[in-house]
């Protein structure tokens, strides 16, 4: 019973580890909500979102979309050592913008670098053309300083 006992506890522990590192995650993008889905080459992935990144060109692939105009940088290390959405982390291929407002897009986690800025109510389907494909690590929304 006490080995029963040991192993329930470390599965509440688990989830309460779980639990954290989600709300951790979910306090980096500035108080948007932050959706994944899978895109299929149309604007309707994005289409009730504000802003949206694919992993691949074409808005295809992985896709990461906000609610809400927000701030973000991939790439952040959390305290257990996994990294914050890796899953985009130099990935980004094409971009969607519901948004009024513009956004700049930086090559460095730390919203520095080599950066482009898209234009309200705007895309780019092959960022190749914008010298930035697979390169973004940081975005926030307005001009690029």
């Amino acid at each position: 019973m006490h080995r029963y006992f040991h192993q329930a506890l470390r599965g509440v522990a688990v989830a309460a580890a779980t639990t954290a590192a989600t709300a951790l995650i979910a306090t980096n993008a500035s108080a948007a909500t932050w959706y994944d889905r899978t895109g299929d080459g149309t604007y309707g992935t994005c289409s009730q979102l504000t802003l949206c990144v694919y992993t691949d060109i074409g808005m295809r692939g992985n896709m990461g979309g906000a609610l809400g105009d927000s701030s973000m940088a991939l790439g952040t290390v959390l305290s257990n050592g996994t990294v914050y959405d890796a899953k985009y982390h130099d990935k980004i291929s094409s971009i969607i913008s519901n948004s009024s407002n513009s956004y700049c897009f930086y090559q460095n986690f730390e919203f520095s670098g080599k950066h482009v800025l898209l234009n309200p109510h705007s895309s780019w389907g092959d960022l190749r053309e914008q010298g930035i494909n697979d390169m973004i690590d940081s975005w926030e929304p307005g001009n690029c300083i």
